[in-house]
């Protein structure tokens, strides 16, 4: 297996294929820096990048409603007062992880967790986080649920449907043809 080409993460994601061209070979270029750049992490993380952004760019967490969504409400009031809340391509949260991210990458991340949401910074970021909690090995045991939880936590990683599109990726990623 080749290293994924922008059209087949379009394809498989059903992201809009000019955020993949602008995004992906960022991302690319960081998984290589932190040498784990191997065909099936490349799967794992343009999966979770899907999942997690729903179009391929970088996002900020939304804070969630306390009547309408009250277990993520809940959840984020844990985090979100000191401002270290989702932000990139994996949605990075919590001081710590911004801490150890900004120093990882070379970037302080404590005094402007914004920049987490910057495309380059972003993919250097996810690919860390891969690197640092050992995602990748799971990528390259195929074990995209154990990536989910991973990523997410045991308590949302278990969402049917997300867990269900994210596999639905995985497997079109992992059965594409090679060019």
């Amino acid at each position: 297996m080749n290293d994924l080409t922008n059209q087949q993460i379009a394809d498989a994601t059903g992201a809009n294929s000019i955020n993949v061209e602008t995004n992906w070979p960022l991302v690319l270029s960081a998984l290589r820096r932190f040498e784990i750049a191997a065909p099936l992490v490349q799967v794992g993380m343009a999966a979770t990048i899907a999942i997690e952004t729903g179009n391929f760019t970088p996002k900020t967490e939304k804070r969630a409603s306390a009547d309408r969504q009250p277990d993520l409400w809940k959840a984020q009031e844990k985090y979100w007062p000191s401002g270290y809340y989702g932000r990139g391509f994996i949605q990075l949260t919590w001081r710590d992880n911004y801490a150890a991210a900004g120093k990882a990458i070379g970037a302080d991340l404590l005094a402007n967790p914004d920049h987490a949401a910057i495309p380059s910074v972003a993919a250097h970021v996810a690919a860390w986080f891969f690197k640092a909690n050992k995602i990748h090995n799971a990528c390259q045991d195929r074990d995209w649920r154990m990536v989910r939880r991973l990523v997410n936590g045991p308590n949302f990683a278990a969402d049917a449907k997300t867990l269900t599109r994210f596999l639905l990726i995985c497997k079109a990623l992992t059965e594409a043809p090679n060019d």
